[in-house]
């Protein structure tokens, strides 16, 4: 394969960039990617056994655990958030093996964490905590603890489209210490960052360039939601107590890599024991960090972002996320792209040439283990269901000082093999080197998006370059209008309003900020949905039988009820479905700025096997 040229002004540039990158190593690719997806969405070790060959056997049957797995996909919870073939989440009786409805929610033997000064120990157990759980209040009757009106069809926060069903005030009462961090009268949460520092403060200034709001202006919202969010929700007597931990051992580029697990592990050691944690939340950690933290009984809320479903049920019940996870992912986009473009000629590409011959597929993906199992899956069901050869592939390093010249290399390798679309199965940054490449090389793919890491956001697609994106770039979007997510006129703005302004910090919500609302939404519904008996099974359980659904326009389905390939089951991620989008560079978004993801079909959202065969509905003439 040939070297891009060190005459090439592109690449030229592009070193000095990654010369200047590596000044800000530690910080960068973390705190871009988690950062970003905390901004905008509702957005490691290797498998452990985990099949690696691309056997889509196990996603029909559902059957993610692997051998030693905690998880049984055949105990699927009911209706009123029990389980079918166990008992119910206040009896205590469960199929599940990856903790106890009564008990102390997996802590290890001997295990007394506290944190200091908190009242009691995090250990015991719902007997010890002075008798039997209480079962939750009714759904949809009589008034919420917030004062307000409850109903049929009326959600927890009524304004929400994401937040739990609204259920009637409980009477306070609860068993007690029921989990490591949880005492009858508080749980504690605990918020994992790493130090500010000029590599921090060089995220911020590209976060600011793409549009979105300064981290310091989202973090003071995020301050501001712990507090209002304890008044919404129904905790059973119980309040939470936000800890916040600035990392002492944790490398963040590292754990971006799913490597450093030592170091997040003498974090998640402290977290445990000497803070006497419960969860970790309010803010995404990344996959070592959640595993280290499952580990030693500690829930984390958003952790390991787009990781396999098989990840979730290794670590059940300790570990949830918002996100779409890879495996749901993979099913996704071999649907989409084998009913949709196999087959036929690259009709949007820049290329003359490209548009009149059939489509040769590439694909741009990080190396980390947990994203090549998933595009294993991909390349394998899209040749086995579809007939359609999914072309080469480049595995980039997840580390922002090599994006440039890991999208140099790549775009000089698809051009050579004569690839007419490339898959982004990437972060936006990349999209960004990977379409300068382009321009430098002269190379006119399509650009397929996946709807991965805020990709699919009108404010990253204007940071592409548009002579090779606008009027060539379509796909999946799991996100809808970027105005809806963040911002004053989002549902976080409505809510911000509601917090008293001698708590809050601003006005109004900032433009581009949100606080990591939807990271709130998701972990005060896990608190609520367990009931008064509260542990990491019991949030599970709450989850897939007492959540239900919600689809809305500005994050899409959420639901917890379907194995990633549809079927009926339990999973451990909120998101499920996705648009189809195209860039149109001169259209008006709605924010009045040039430069919009338009949504085909009007804006009809597909979960797996609903997406519809026949040309992508991109680039009207």
């Amino acid at each position: 394969m040939p070297e891009p040229s060190m005459d090439d002004p592109y690449v030229r540039g592009a070193v000095r960039f990654a010369h200047h990158l590596r000044r800000y190593q530690p910080f960068y690719v973390f705190a871009l990617l988690w950062i970003v997806m905390a901004a905008v969405f509702p957005s490691v070790n290797p498998l452990n056994g985990g099949d690696d060959d691309g056997d889509f056997s196990n996603v029909a049957a559902g059957d993610f655990g692997g051998e030693g797995s905690a998880y049984d996909p055949s105990a699927v919870p009911g209706a009123d958030g029990g389980v079918a073939s166990g008992g119910t989440s206040g009896t205590g009786g469960s199929s599940f093996t990856g903790g106890s409805s009564t008990g102390g929610g997996g802590a290890r033997p001997g295990s007394t964490a506290s944190r200091p000064g908190a009242s009691g120990s995090g250990g015991g157990t719902a007997a010890a905590g002075g008798g039997a759980a209480t079962a939750p209040p009714p759904q949809g009757q009589g008034k919420t603890i917030a004062g307000l009106d409850c109903g049929p069809g009326v959600r927890q926060i009524p304004w929400s489209l994401y937040a739990a069903p609204c259920q009637a005030a409980s009477d306070g009462t609860n068993p007690g210490a029921t989990a490591p961090g949880v005492t009858d009268t508080e749980i504690i949460v605990v918020e994992r960052d790493f130090p500010e520092s000029a590599n921090s403060r060089a995220v911020d200034a590209t976060l600011v360039q793409a549009g979105f709001a300064d981290p310091a202006i989202d973090d003071n919202v995020r301050d501001d939601w712990w507090g209002w969010f304890n008044t919404m929700y129904d905790l059973y007597g119980r309040q939470v107590t936000h800890v916040k931990y600035e990392s002492q051992n944790g490398d963040s580029t590292a754990e971006a890599q799913s490597k450093g697990k030592e170091g997040a592990c003498l974090d998640a050691d402290a977290i445990a024991k000497e803070i006497g944690a419960f969860a970790t939340g309010g803010r995404r950690v990344s996959g070592p960090f959640g595993e280290c933290a499952a580990e030693r009984g500690v829930v984390s809320f958003q952790a390991g972002a787009y990781f396999p479903e098989s990840w979730y049920r290794r670590h059940h019940p300790y570990i949830f996320e918002t996100l779409m996870e890879c495996e749901r992912i993979s099913i996704q986009t071999a649907e989409y792209v084998g009913k949709r473009l196999a087959h036929k000629n690259a009709r949007w590409a820049l290329d003359p040439l490209y548009q009149q011959s059939e489509r040769l597929f590439g694909t741009y993906v990080p190396d980390n283990d947990e994203y090549q199992h998933c595009v294993s899956q991909y390349r394998n069901h899209l040749q086995g269901t579809y007939g359609q050869d999914p072309g080469p592939k480049y595995d980039y390093i997840l580390d922002v000082s090599r994006f440039a010249d890991e999208a140099a290399k790549a775009v000089v390798q698809f051009k050579a093999q004569g690839v007419t679309s490339l898959i982004l199965a990437c972060d936006p940054i990349s999209v960004i080197f990977l379409t300068q490449a382009a321009e430098s090389q002269q190379w006119g793919p399509e650009w397929v998006l996946i709807g991965v890491a805020a990709q699919d956001t009108d404010n990253f697609g204007r940071l592409y370059n548009q002579n090779r994106v606008d009027g060539h770039m379509f796909g999946i979007s799991q996100l809808g209008d970027i105005t809806t997510l963040i911002g004053p006129t989002s549902e976080s703005g409505e809510s911000y309003r509601q917090i008293p302004r001698d708590k809050r910090h601003y006005d109004d919500m900032p433009e581009g900020a949100n606080g990591g609302y939807y990271d709130f939404i998701h972990m005060f519904n896990g608190l609520q949905l367990a009931g008064p008996n509260l542990n990491g099974q019991t949030i599970f359980e709450g989850y897939c039988g007492r959540y239900g659904e919600a689809s809305a326009p500005p994050a899409g389905l959420w639901r917890f009820n379907t194995n990633p390939d549809g079927s009926a089951g339990c999973d451990h991620t909120a998101s499920e479905d996705s648009r189809e989008v195209y860039w149109d560079g001169s259209a008006t978004a709605p924010d009045g700025d040039a430069g919009t993801f338009v949504a085909t079909m009007d804006g009809k959202r597909f979960t797996n096997g609903q997406w519809p065969e026949g040309d992508p509905q991109v680039y009207p003439s």
